[in-house]
This record gives C-alpha cells, sequence and structure tokens, in this order.
C-alpha cells in the first residue's frame, strides 16, 4: 500500500471531482485484509479517509486508485 495512516492525499471522485483527504485506517493493518472495526466494515475497499466537504468532516470508503 503507497499511503501510511494519517497521510495527507489527494482523493478523485467517480465524478472526476478531486479533494483534500487524510488516511484513517488501511486495510493491510487487519488480520483479514478487511477494514472491520467496532461499527465499520469497509469491504473491499483500501482505506479510509476523512475529507471535508462545505464545512463538515466526512468519512468514506475508497480504493487506492482514487488517491494520490
Amino acid at each position: 500500500m503507497a499511503f501510511i495512516i494519517g497521510q495527507k492525499v489527494i482523493y478523485t471522485s467517480v465524478g472526476g471531482k478531486k479533494e483534500n483527504a487524510t488516511i484513517l485506517l488501511r486495510k493491510i493493518d487487519f488480520p483479514n485484509g478487511q477494514i472491520d472495526t467496532f461499527n465499520i466494515k469497509g469491504g473491499y475497499f483500501d482505506y479510509q479517509i476523512s475529507l471535508e466537504r462545505n464545512g463538515e468532516l466526512i468519512e468514506t470508503f475508497c480504493l487506492e486508485k482514487e488517491l494520490s
């Protein structure tokens, strides 16, 4: 995996919009290879990120290819 927790990245949404984001979790840090916490199951995504939209922090899942 190319990114580390806490790293600032650029997230490119499906629609092509680029947004500043921060890496929160990586799937390789979990024994089963999936993001799996108390209330979050990330399925086949590579990262959980935090990004700011309209003054609010939003957490979402994404694939490595969506980050730069």
